[in-house]
């Protein structure tokens, strides 16, 4: 009887289930998630369930540099300053003049993997890390009002310069205008010439919708009466 077997979705670890009807649920520490805990594969896994979860704050807390926190703000603790992308050091590159930068993590795997591929981390790799401008993002649950909407940091001040509000085109959302008017009688003339085509009526015309909008309208024309 051929034993069925469990395979991992991201890699090809792959083990046979040895008692299928023992019935085990993940954390009772049966046969195959002994097996699985005890591999270097479990390292690993760990590490791709984590990236994927939130990529941003795995690559700060594996890339290598160590911090100390002052007032709430990290700081690296070889040029004690914040850190920065365009200003990253790489494994074995030279600082204040005869110093040799080491650091473990990702930021090593990167060099010996450039190593190993005979890429040159000092030319195309370091301008492709360093030389783009990363820009925070978040995504909001609803639609928000962009008129009442304020944002703050306790670190620097934010102005309406230094963000935008982007409605996603995700193919279910359409965007769509529909214009009405309001429209007001500021003054008429008297009731005894009111039928001549001559009176002068004074309306104000006002769009409703929620932003400026230009109101276009063709000039009065008078018809001859037949």
């Amino acid at each position: 009887m051929t034993m069925p077997s469990v395979r991992s979705l991201f890699t090809s670890f792959s083990g046979q289930i040895a008692s299928p009807n023992a019935d085990y649920t993940f954390g009772d520490g049966g046969p195959v998630e002994w097996a699985w805990s005890t591999s270097i594969q479990h390292v690993y896994d760990q590490s791709v369930i984590a990236f994927l979860m939130d990529p941003v704050k795995f690559l700060h807390a594996s890339f290598g540099p160590t911090y100390t926190e002052v007032d709430g703000l990290q700081v690296e603790t070889t040029f004690n300053k914040v850190y920065t992308h365009t200003g990253v050091l790489f494994h074995g590159d030279l600082y204040n003049t005869n110093q040799t930068y080491e650091v473990r993590g990702l930021n090593q795997w990167y060099v010996n993997f450039n190593r190993y591929t005979g890429y040159d981390t000092n030319m195309h790799f370091r301008q492709e890390w360093a030389g783009w401008t990363p820009k925070l993002t978040y995504q909001f649950g609803g639609i928000v009002d962009t008129g009442s909407f304020d944002i703050s940091s306790k670190y620097f001040d934010v102005n309406a310069q230094d963000y935008s509000i982007t409605l996603v085109n995700n193919g279910v959302l359409r965007d769509h205008w529909v214009d009405a008017f309001e429209v007001s009688i500021l003054s008429m003339p008297p009731s005894i010439i009111q039928f001549n085509n001559q009176g002068r009526w004074k309306l104000e015309i006002d769009s409703l919708a929620a932003i400026p909008r230009s109101i276009k309208y063709f000039g009065v024309k008078s018809y001859a009466a037949a």
